[in-house]
């Protein structure tokens, strides 16, 4: 029932509903912190570098959105600082595993979470060790797959190593596709996981400053995957919001379409950028 869903997405961008979710969910996480500032799959279990690295990338999505403010809100800053911390120490570890030829954890997304947060927290004496990982990430750069471009992309900017990330940006541009339409795609990613990776992919070119060109025609090609099928899951679908309502507004408006029944000509509802009418 498509009334029943605008209903719905309504209710769930409510302000007063957003920030009430949020503030329970940013409690729950609190509560969840361990001492070391890391999190545990389940309360009660050790600490798991990897979902301490998926919460830490999920707050560092939410704070380069402008969502959080952790310099006006005291309990966000003090969770966020611990769990950089946290993120800091195991890149260390792992660093000197390295070193003494050890196999270790993986740091690829230890240091993709840090990475967001470099400009608040800087690395300092971890530098090196951030350094070290970033640059096994940079080797055979253009023999990566399109999302590990993405995510290599968006930690080399946030470090400052400004030029490396947009030859990394021109190469994603030299295999994006253009539809008739005008929308911009790209074919490697996977069905069910296209509306995502579009979502992400506008949140990086917007990142970077990118011509709003090629923003705008990301965001109508997100829109136009509306005329026949949902966006996804929960998570696919909230990004997908957040990187049409992020930014300008120029798809925000449709030509007025009007169809003549019996003589009478009537205005057609329709959804803003989509070049979809309800009759």
């Amino acid at each position: 029932n498509q009334s029943l869903r605008k209903r719905e997405i309504a209710r769930l961008f409510d302000e007063n509903n957003l920030n009430y979710n949020l503030e329970s969910a940013l409690m729950k996480l609190q509560e969840l912190q361990k001492s070391n500032g890391g999190f545990s799959w389940i309360d009660g279990m050790p600490t798991s570098t990897y979902i301490s690295a998926q919460i830490a990338a999920g707050l560092g999505q939410l704070l380069e959105a402008g969502i959080i403010t952790p310099d006006k809100e005291y309990a966000i800053k003090n969770l966020i600082k611990n769990l950089v911390k946290y993120l800091d120490d195991e890149i260390e570890i792992n660093y000197q595993k390295a070193l003494n030829k050890k196999t270790g954890f993986s740091a690829h997304g230890l240091v993709s979470a840090r990475a967001y947060f470099i400009e608040s927290y800087p690395l300092k004496e971890k530098q090196q060790a951030f350094d070290y990982f970033l640059n096994k990430m940079t080797e055979k750069k253009h023999q990566k797959s399109l999302s590990q471009k993405m995510g290599l992309a968006r930690i080399l900017w946030y470090n400052g190593r400004f030029e490396e990330a947009n030859e990394l940006m021109d190469a994603l541009k030299d295999i994006s596709l253009t539809d008739e339409n005008g929308g911009i795609y790209w074919r490697d990613f996977q069905r069910y996981e296209s509306v995502r990776k579009q979502a992400e992919m506008i949140s990086l070119f917007s990142l970077v400053k990118a011509d709003d060109k090629w923003i705008e025609g990301m965001k109508l090609w997100l829109l136009q995957q509306k005329r026949a099928n949902d966006w996804g899951d929960n998570k696919a679908t909230a990004q997908a919001c957040f990187a049409m309502l992020n930014g300008s507004a120029a798809l925000s408006n449709s030509p007025k379409v009007y169809l003549t029944i019996n003589g009478e000509e009537q205005l057609i509802d329709g959804n803003a950028g989509t070049g979809y009418f309800k009759i």
